[in-house]
């Protein structure tokens, strides 16, 4: 039978830490005391008046300084620390990820005129997606006029009544009503289609839909769906090639390939 070791830290763990600050505290005790005998014998009925206002004033310096050394020592330069830490380890992460925008709004928060401008490979993945092609339905347009571009789009299969179920009830939709939307969103895009433009290809898969993703070249974005039932602002992330965020959407998009087929 295996056994779990568990190792705990004790504070012994640390030495420089704890050597670090009983220096701190050593050296504060030193110089709070030297001031300590400054104010005294600057209080003392001495001849001297200049020489008892320089005790004073240099005991109370010191006083105040120790007290200021060991908050400072003790307590912020190591927060200061620790917040810096965090931020490169943060920044390290998000570049990691390949992110490199976060936003709450899938529609105005990616800089869509930018990606669409050079595009050649499109993937969309989306429920119907009514409101995003709306939004770009001119850029869209013009990259259906390129012959060196490609489109690939997928939709939920609307023959496949779990599916539609699943999804309906999500979005809080009648049945009809989506079977209704992923129908007019194939034609849309198929409509895009002209001789000697861009090769436009629309799927259909069966199975849940758990987010919204469009790749564009190098360059993915990845919306979230809301489990309110209802229509709200939801997280949107860019990311670019060479970070792990979209290499999860490429094997996202291909796993999604193999699982499609062409709509008739």
């Amino acid at each position: 039978m295996e056994t779990e070791a568990v190792i705990k830290r004790s504070s012994s763990d640390k030495p420089y830490r704890q050597l670090t600050t009983t220096k701190t505290v050593l050296i504060a005790v030193l110089v709070a005391v030297v001031g300590l005998v400054m104010l005294y014998f600057g209080g003392l009925n001495l001849p001297w008046e200049g020489a008892k206002a320089l005790l004073n004033n240099l005991g109370s310096a010191f006083i105040v300084s120790v007290g200021l050394a060991l908050v400072w020592d003790l307590w912020g330069r190591r927060a200061f620390s620790r917040e810096i830490l965090e931020t490169a380890r943060s920044a390290t992460e998000v570049e990691a990820a390949g992110l490199v925008r976060i936003g709450t709004n899938y529609v105005e928060d990616p800089d869509w005129e930018d990606l669409f401008r050079n595009v050649r490979k499109l993937d969309v993945f989306v429920a119907y997606g009514r409101t995003w092609r709306n939004a770009q339905i001119s850029r869209l347009t013009s990259l259906s006029n390129r012959s060196d571009a490609r489109i690939r789009i997928y939709l939920p299969d609307p023959a496949d009544s779990e599916t539609i179920k699943h999804l309906a009830d999500r979005f809080s939709m009648e049945y009809s009503d989506l079977v209704a939307a992923i129908k007019e969103s194939r034609r849309e895009f198929a409509k895009l289609q002209k001789p000697g433009g861009a090769k436009i290809e629309v799927y259909y898969r069966t199975g849940d839909v758990v987010f919204s993703c469009y790749r564009f070249d190098k360059t993915a974005i990845l919306t979230l769906y809301s489990h309110s039932r209802k229509r709200s602002q939801v997280p949107t992330l860019v990311c670019r090639d060479g970070g792990s965020l979209y290499q999860f959407v490429r094997e996202e998009l291909k796993a999604i390939e193999e699982q499609s087929k062409l709509a008739n």
